[in-house]
């Protein structure tokens, strides 16, 4: 069977023309754009490999965001073409939740520095402690600055001689607000102050779909651990998580993952477990193999 990189999904409505090189494939009210083949991705291993298909990827999805709203795939995400039909009966909620909340959203990221030997001159700075007390009080001034203009924000790196590294999610027609934001903190310190802003790109930090694959091992033991036979229904599953939750020293996360195998399952009408959605935003990790997934 095809298996491909996973690069974003669109709503069905949005006319879209792909990039060369990529595949979409209309599921249900979903447009699923795919990428390289698993083995095309795997012939360019190393660092530098992996950065050109970053690069690549971020491309294709800057093109995909003019034609509507796009839910990024995180990179190197694979699905079978055969599994695209489950995979949408299973995770059709969570995909359409998510690009209900990324309509007319775009990220941006600014990143502001300083120079801290002139820094030390301009600001009368003494010691080291004075130095980063200014830092953290002209860092806090420039977040006080966007908030007003951001709808969520995501702390990046730091590194020295950076204020502020923030991945900034706004509606795109705030585009003008954020750049009179961005030139009142320049006025702080024209001189002095370098800001770099990247974008308007996809919310890649603030929604990036991955996927877990969970196997028949997983249904049978979900089954076990709930106490439910096969097939079952949406309701007895509820109703069984319910019940498992209410025992003594229950396994919360275990029982919460046992009933999303199960009712993926029986929204997909398949005894095989189908391929498992979740959201990474930065700050968080992905889940691990049979833990709770992020809806």
């Amino acid at each position: 069977m095809s298996t491909r990189e996973l690069i974003a999904i669109m709503p069905a409505e949005d006319p879209v023309e792909a990039p060369q090189g990529l595949s979409m494939h209309t599921v249900a009210e979903f447009r699923v754009i795919l990428g390289r083949s698993r083995s095309a991705v795997a012939l360019k291993p190393g660092r530098k490999g992996f950065l050109k298909s970053i690069v690549r990827r971020q491309r294709c999805l800057e093109h995909l965001m003019r034609y509507g709203t796009v839910l990024p795939a995180m990179p190197h995400t694979f699905v079978k073409r055969a599994d695209l039909p489950a995979m949408i009966a299973a995770n059709g909620e969570i995909l359409a939740g998510q690009l209900s909340r990324l309509a007319g959203m775009v990220q941006f990221q600014v990143t502001v520095t300083w120079d801290d030997a002139k820094a030390r001159s301009h600001f009368g700075l003494t010691s080291p402690d004075d130095a980063a007390a200014c830092a953290a009080r002209l860092s806090a001034q420039f977040r006080g600055a966007l908030e007003p203009v951001v709808d969520e924000w995501a702390a990046l790196p730091i590194e020295p001689g950076t204020l502020m590294n923030a991945a900034l999610l706004l509606p795109a027609d705030r585009e003008i607000a954020l750049d009179a934001a961005l030139e009142r903190i320049d006025a702080v310190w024209s001189d002095g102050l370098t800001i770099r802003q990247i974008g308007p790109a996809p919310a890649v930090s603030f929604a990036s779909l991955g996927l877990r694959f969970p196997g028949k091992a997983d249904r049978l033991a979900s089954l076990n651990l709930l106490r439910l036979p096969w097939p079952t229904t949406i309701g007895q599953i509820a109703q069984a998580r319910r019940n498992a939750l209410m025992q003594p020293a229950a396994d919360a996360e275990a029982i919460r993952s046992a009933a999303d195998v199960l009712s993926a399952c029986c929204r997909a009408a398949t005894s095989k477990p189908p391929p498992l959605a979740f959201i990474w935003q930065e700050g968080t990790a992905a889940p691990a193999p049979g833990r709770r997934l992020v809806a």
